[in-house]
């Protein structure tokens, strides 16, 4: 499936995941992995790479930090002809946080939730928006409902946004900040006992 064009891009097939990169558009609907770079191509200067999958999806990557997904046999993955080999996995900043919320997902009985049956895996795109200059800004963003999670594992889920804001706080602004989900619930973000969850770091 690996193969070079002329182009100047290499479709490296599938099980490779897909490229990391502050870019990450999903720019419309492609017949095929080749139409989409063309797509993206046609859109965006400093392309790198991009990720197809067979229902039409097409996503534009302008750097390729790691490699995001590598388990999914979905992904067509395309990259510029400067990308001579793929980098690692990209390896979760908060590891102990994400792997608490997999293992209690992994115990539910069912995930039958609009946070799951909308694809919603906690980035929905408002992020493009975003662009803090402080602790308070970031602060903000989650009290916007950014901790709005799934209906189970909520203490869990919160947790690992709350890690999650404060690694990119400290990477991108070199900001040590305390961030909270306490308190910035949405009027229906209740446990099934009405008494609100509240995550204290």
């Amino acid at each position: 499936d690996y193969y070079t064009n002329d182009g100047g891009y290499t479709y490296w097939g599938t099980g490779n995941g897909w490229c990391s990169s502050d870019l990450d558009e999903l720019i419309g609907s492609t017949s095929d992995a080749s139409a989409c770079w063309t797509m993206c191509e046609n859109t965006y200067a400093d392309l790198v790479a991009i990720d197809w999958t067979p229902d039409g999806e097409c996503w534009c990557q302008d750097d390729c930090q790691c490699m995001e997904d590598t388990d999914n046999d979905d992904i067509h993955l395309i990259t510029g002809s400067s990308i001579a080999t793929l980098p690692n996995e990209c390896v979760s900043a908060c590891p102990a946080e994400e792997a608490a919320f997999q293992d209690c997902l992994s115990k539910q009985q069912s995930l039958d939730d609009d946070f799951f049956a909308d694809g919603d895996d906690g980035d929905d795109g408002d992020d493009d928006d975003f662009s803090p200059n402080t602790c308070d800004d970031v602060q903000q963003h989650l009290s916007n409902g950014e901790c709005e999670g799934p209906a189970v594992c909520q203490t869990e889920y919160q947790a690992w946004v709350e890690c999650h804001y404060e690694d990119m706080a400290q990477s991108f602004l070199g900001l040590t900040c305390d961030l909270s989900c306490s308190g910035n619930l949405g009027s229906d973000y209740y446990t099934n006992d009405g008494v609100g969850v509240v995550v204290v770091c």
